[in-house]
């Protein structure tokens, strides 16, 4: 099960997470079922065409028309709930074009968010 917002603590513009409200159980690893679904309905939501899989990584409530809004929070511009620090659930080579706007400076770890992207991404996608 994924953390509720309740399980952060907001400092400053970063959330750290609240360990005394978090229990030890283990985030399940996604599945190639699981982002092949994921890929499938966000495509869907977005009224786009499987080759114009367009992402908003990071979106918060920031809403870009074409693009699926993708965060760990959920606002009215999040499409899918995702953790941007974990296994992306999207399927190997289904994105055409990635947006991040002011999101890889809070990534803990932004090499493992590179290799995410590469892997979602199609040979040609764009990344802004």
């Amino acid at each position: 099960m994924a953390p509720s917002r309740d399980d952060y603590i907001v400092a400053g513009r970063l959330p750290l997470r609240n360990n005394k409200k978090t229990t030890a159980t283990a985030t399940p690893t996604a599945t190639a079922t699981d982002a092949t679904d994921a890929t499938d309905a966000a495509i869907r939501q977005a009224g786009q065409a499987p080759a114009d899989l367009r992402l908003n990584l990071g979106c918060g409530g920031k809403r870009l028309a074409g693009f699926v809004g993708v965060d760990r929070y959920p606002t009215p511009a999040v499409d899918v709930l995702a953790d941007l620090g974990a296994t992306l659930p999207f399927a190997d080579s289904a994105v055409a074009e990635v947006m991040l706007d002011n999101v890889i400076e809070h990534m803990p770890d932004i090499p493992a968010l590179m290799r995410e992207m590469h892997r979602i991404c199609r040979h040609d996608a764009r990344i802004v």
